[in-house]
């Protein structure tokens, strides 16, 4: 029954499309980098230290406790008449604790959407280096194509030899042609070693473990309209929402050095034992406070520094502000270039290569064309199929870029407990 099943569930398998088998594997290569990739996991332990320090700000200070020895008319040390135990709390000003807790519950907001920035990264790099490896195994699938034509061309020109319609050189410049491509092999699985590697380290897994991507890879859709994308990265941007978070915590620091200005209480008992007696005979309370007035300028200067920090936050955020939008641009206008250039081959290069190709073998083999003539035509075919395919994973890596900015929240986001809905007020 077992092994029913499992030949079922093969079955299902191969008949699920190629483009759906390669996206189920880019999105479990996501997966493992979300759960294991160390670059993420200090990200968050950031965030999580920077939320702990939202109590702490919120604390009173600790009590203090202490007792005075009193000696009457002696000075051995060992010697004492009067104890005198204290015990005493300050507290700040009304308003003072929330204040501080403010900031620091805006910082830690601030450094978890640093977090989520640092989660869509990683999700951006294993998808681009996804495109990475299949592109380097693209370059070793035109080369065993290539290699495979030139065979072809190589049993041609040796009839024609034995034929007389040919000279020896037409198949020593055929077998030289695919030696060529053997060893242009030898470079290009190395990239494809080194593509995998990539993988491997932003999965935090043994670099050598196998790695393979489906060659029938769909590219992911994408809304190239600026006005859109600038639209969507003001509202979904990490790192734009995690400035938000910074100005507001400067503007909370603000209210804080303004309360400065406030006194702090102090509350004291204090408790007598007179004579070394066990018991205490007087009890006093004190009320104390410090007197903020006296140096008002420290203060001032103290405000003035919350404030030029707030102004220099709303500068931050302008600036990434503008380096996102130009970000959008660049990416784009390459992810348009590169659409562009894919459906002139799709439509025009490839064929009018593949075409020239036929024709000149036909015309070699009625001696209308050199050798030479057929082996230039291989070689911009070959040419043409890997601009092609560089031009395919371009669009794909700068559509995976983009994503990484305009990307609507989804689950991993909206599991930080951050984002609310799929939408988030700046």
């Amino acid at each position: 029954m077992k092994t029913r099943i499992i030949k079922l569930l093969l079955a299902a398998s191969l008949l699920l499309p190629a483009a759906a088998r390669a996206q189920d594997a880019l999105d479990g290569w996501i997966a493992t980098a979300l759960q294991k990739n160390p670059q993420l996991l200090a990200a968050k332990k950031r965030w999580e230290a920077a939320k702990h320090k939202i109590p702490q700000a919120r604390a009173f200070e600790d009590p203090q406790i202490g007792v005075d020895v009193e000696r009457s008319g002696t000075t051995r040390f060992d010697t004492f008449s009067d104890n005198e135990w204290m015990i005493s709390q300050k507290l700040p000003w009304f308003g003072k604790r929330d204040a501080r807790g403010k900031v620091a519950s805006f910082d830690a907001e601030g450094m978890g959407f640093q977090y989520i920035e640092t989660l869509r990264e990683v999700r951006a790099r294993v998808t681009m280096a996804y495109w990475n490896l299949w592109l380097a195994q693209k370059a070793v699938e035109v080369n065993s194509e290539s290699k495979l034509l030139l065979q072809q061309f190589e049993e041609t020109s040796r009839v024609r030899y034995e034929t007389g319609q040919a000279s020896q050189s037409d198949v020593l410049r055929a077998q030289m042609e695919r030696a060529k491509l053997e060893n242009e092999l030898v470079s290009l699985e190395r990239e494809v070693s080194v593509a995998q590697s990539a993988v491997n380290t932003l999965l935090n897994v043994p670099t050598n473990t196998p790695r393979h991507v489906d060659m029938d890879a769909a590219l992911p859709p994408l809304d190239l309209s600026l006005d859109s994308m600038t639209a969507s990265a003001r509202q979904y941007s990490p790192r734009l929402q995690a400035y938000v978070r910074s100005i507001k915590a400067k503007e909370a620091s603000v209210r804080v050095a303004k309360q400065a200005y406030a006194p702090d209480f102090e509350f004291r008992v204090e408790a007598r034992q007179f004579n070394g007696k066990s018991g205490i005979q007087e009890y006093d309370t004190g009320v104390f406070l410090n007197f903020p007035w006296l140096w008002h300028g420290k203060y001032d200067a103290g405000v003035r520094e919350a404030k030029a920090d707030m102004e220099a936050a709303q500068a931050e955020y302008d600036s990434t502000w503008n380096q996102i939008v130009f970000e959008l641009k660049e990416m784009q206008t390459r992810a348009d270039a590169a659409q562009r250039q894919m459906k002139l081959f799709e439509t025009t290069v490839l064929p009018q290569a593949k075409q020239t190709i036929e024709a000149t073998r036909a015309s070699y083999q009625v001696n209308r064309a050199t050798l030479l003539e057929l082996i230039d035509a291989q070689r911009t075919l070959k040419q043409f199929q890997l601009d092609y395919y560089r031009a395919r994973a371009d669009y794909a890596k700068n559509a995976a870029q983009l994503q990484q900015i305009v990307a609507p929240f989804g689950d991993a986001e909206m599991a930080t407990g951050l984002v609310k809905s799929k939408k988030v007020k700046p």
